[in-house]
């Protein structure tokens, strides 16, 4: 799936068809619009999370930073639901 957005410069969805788990994706930020990764981050209403490399400030393009977002969102959903983190 490939969205539309003025601050991106390309983004790629690759299914991988080795099972069902597995998906694959990279994103990259046009020159000097790195600072939108956070825009990327931030929840619709409360109720839509958003978590993966493309919306980690420092760590964009990679493993670490897909596991690092999904950790924060995770707990992020966690408070949003009333439950201890």
């Amino acid at each position: 799936m490939v969205h539309d957005h003025p601050h991106v410069a390309l983004q790629l969805l690759q299914l991988e068809p080795k099972g069902p788990w597995v998906r694959g994706a990279y994103s990259a930020a046009l020159p000097g619009q790195a600072a939108q990764r956070a825009r990327l981050a931030e929840p619709l209403d409360g109720r839509l999370f958003f978590a993966g490399e493309a919306t980690s400030p420092e760590s964009y393009a990679t493993a670490h930073g897909a596991h690092l977002t999904g950790i924060d969102t995770a707990q992020a959903v966690a408070k949003a639901l009333g439950e201890r983190v």
